[in-house]
């Protein structure tokens, strides 16, 4: 691992289009310039809806990236449960006036909150929501999170921490990421099984998977899947020679691979995982879920050959 400091981002959800939202403008709302300024985490100081707003760097379209929030529901409880916050996350673009927010995970409490909304910015850093019957300021800060999803919430943002493993993240009082080093343990990849090696298409118990999905030249893929599957070929099929003309789905038998998530409950970590064979040879690159750089890679004998996960 490399000395110093590094920046740690963590993309655990894609979003999609907002719930009863209009299609993006790309000329009013596309994540331009200014609206790339506004990544960053914010905290309200009082009792306003948005106890929490994270709008992360991370890319889920070409004009559109992560967020996610905790947000006040004002619910007058008659039958539990009434959650008083809930967590929304989705994706959000915005320009130098206006954000919006969508999801289409959103639960029916929170959908009120999505949709478009004027900003302005403070000298300070205050970033200020207002729309028709709403207004609200924030607070800039170095970071934000709630306990019960600490880890995921903290890789999430770009936090410049000390070089060193393992890393794991809690939330304080104040809703602010804490990191803390660890004594590296003596078990194998997350990945591995008691001989070291991992296995395609089976599952370990202390990991929680998502549905096989197979993906093949006709699939529509996203712009994270495509670079996924390249770095995969990249990792496995190192080669002097241009291969972007080449499709890259010629690298698997029948022309094809399969995906799924990965979960590990105990520290809240997301994954994606492809899973394929070559020359009857089986293969597999996992990544962390938001982002294509390989953390996990099998040998042609099913051994772990690449791994930063414990």
């Amino acid at each position: 691992m490399n000395r110093g400091f590094l920046s740690l981002a963590l993309s655990l959800f894609t979003a999609a289009a907002a719930c009863g939202s209009d299609a993006p403008s790309s000329q009013s709302e596309d994540l331009t310039a200014a609206g790339k300024k506004l990544i960053g985490a914010y905290r309200d100081q009082g009792a306003g809806t948005f106890q929490g707003l994270v709008l992360t760097a991370d890319t889920v379209t070409s004009n559109a990236n992560r967020f996610f929030a905790d947000v006040k529901t004002n619910i007058q409880c008659v039958k539990a449960p009434c959650p008083s916050t809930v967590r929304l996350e989705g994706t959000f673009t915005a320009g130098t006036k206006t954000i919006t927010l969508r999801s289409d995970s959103a639960p029916p409490e929170a959908e009120q909150f999505l949709g478009k909304y004027n900003y302005k910015v403070g000298a300070s850093g205050k970033f200020s929501l207002s729309r028709t019957g709403f207004e609200q300021s924030l607070e800039r800060v170095e970071s934000y999170c709630a306990a019960e999803s600490a880890e995921n919430d903290c890789y999430a943002q770009d936090l410049v921490v000390p070089a060193c493993f393992p890393l794991s993240f809690s939330c304080s009082e104040t809703s602010s990421c804490e990191f803390s080093c660890g004594t590296p343990p003596t078990t194998s990849c997350l990945f591995a099984d008691e001989e070291g090696t991992y296995s395609i298409f089976t599952e370990l118990g202390h990991l929680e998977y998502g549905e096989e999905i197979e993906l093949n030249g006709e699939s529509d893929l996203t712009s994270l899947q495509h670079n996924q599957i390249w770095a995969a070929v990249n990792e496995h099929f190192p080669s002097d020679e241009d291969t972007d003309e080449q499709d890259v789905f010629s690298f698997f038998d029948e022309d094809s691979l399969i995906t799924r998530s990965i979960e590990h409950p105990e520290s809240g970590r997301r994954y994606t995982a492809y899973e394929f064979t070559s020359g009857d040879t089986p293969l597999a690159t996992i990544f962390r879920e938001g982002s294509d750089e390989a953390i996990v890679m099998t040998a042609s004998d099913q051994d772990v050959d690449k791994c930063t996960e414990q």
